[in-house]
């Protein structure tokens, strides 16, 4: 389980961009094959527990997906 935490002022809407996203990404990715996605509601948006490539890739597409574009 990856937890994403994301931060309290993002909208609703903003989350459910990021919920389809790592939808996507579980099932095409690869490197994020079948991971099974929590998302939290926090002070600011991060991937806690990791820190490698791939998560600041993912971490990456989820701010443009925060930003909607």
């Amino acid at each position: 389980m990856t937890t994403i935490q994301i931060a309290y002022d993002v909208t609703p809407a903003a989350v459910e961009r990021v919920r389809t996203l790592l939808d996507d990404v579980a099932l095409r990715d690869p490197n994020w094959n079948g991971a099974e996605f929590v998302i939290e509601r926090d002070d600011y948006t991060c991937i806690p527990d990791r820190d490698d490539a791939d998560a600041c890739a993912l971490l990456a597409s989820i701010h443009h997906a925060l930003r909607d574009d």
